[in-house]
């Protein structure tokens, strides 16, 4: 994975990158927007984050 698509994927689950979007994550990790509807199923944010945690080491 490059730096390019870790940083996106970074993004994705960033709060403040999110809120200009206007969504945010869930409180279990789904990604909703400002209606509550859901855009990723629950458990998106931490899934990004495990594969994130691996690419970093």
């Amino acid at each position: 994975m490059n730096d390019a698509e870790l940083a996106a994927l970074k993004e994705a689950i960033d709060p403040v990158a999110l809120g200009l979007v206007g969504l945010s994550i869930g409180s279990r990790g789904e990604l909703v927007d400002v209606k509550g509807r859901k855009i990723h199923k629950p458990g998106f944010r931490d899934a990004i984050e495990k594969v994130l945690a691996v690419q970093l080491k």
